[in-house]
């Protein structure tokens, strides 16, 4: 990466060395909201994000609500936090009726209504310029969520990676490349397709 830039790495809410028992979607938006101010209040000019996965999504629920014009690297980004919910669910053995109550409660409890993190309107107000790094073998976040996340920002660009899953694609020199020369603006990255057969 370009001299003169710094990265600043964090652990969102209930994940790693964070405290709280609690992690949502929101929770991330708040947390990013307080490192953001916190490097801000050192001088320090914020360039760009770099976001994987539930972490990926916070981040472009907060690029809607603040309007800021930068770079953001969104890392297996999910597109429907009721898909998502539902698919963990699943998983977990939870039924349905629970979730949608718990979904109701996290609408009560953090005053958000999960539409606002659908596709369109999650990304409707964002001004900053993203790349979307999605692989198609991840059998956590379908690729699918990728692809209409990239076509409904505005001028967003996306790299599609192969056998790397939804975790290993963190650890690739090439998308950890990648990720540092879109920041930079060293390279300009493929727009995404528009064809029927890709729309999810």
């Amino acid at each position: 990466m370009e001299a003169g830039y710094q990265v600043v790495l964090f652990d969102h809410a209930g994940h790693g060395m964070s405290e709280g028992r609690e992690a949502s979607l929101v929770h991330f938006m708040r947390g990013l909201d307080a490192v953001v101010r916190h490097v801000e209040s050192g001088g320090a000019v914020v360039k760009g994000f770099v976001a994987h996965s539930l972490g990926a999504a916070a981040t472009g629920a907060w690029l809607n609500e603040n309007g800021r014009d930068v770079r953001v690297v969104l890392v297996a980004p999910p597109t429907s936090l009721e898909r998502y919910s539902s698919y963990f669910a699943s998983r977990l053995g939870i039924a349905e009726p629970v979730r949608r109550a718990m979904q109701a409660r996290f609408e009560r409890t953090l005053g958000y209504s999960w539409n606002e993190f659908e596709l369109p309107q999650s990304v409707a107000r964002v001004r900053a310029k993203a790349l979307v790094i999605h692989d198609k073998d991840d059998r956590d976040v379908s690729i699918a969520a990728g692809r209409a996340l990239a076509r409904a920002w505005n001028d967003a660009r996306i790299v599609e990676t192969e056998g790397l899953g939804h975790r290993a694609i963190l650890r690739d020199p090439q998308v950890a490349r990648d990720a540092a020369d879109f920041i930079t603006g060293e390279v300009v990255f493929p727009a995404p397709a528009f064809t029927p057969a890709a729309i999810a």
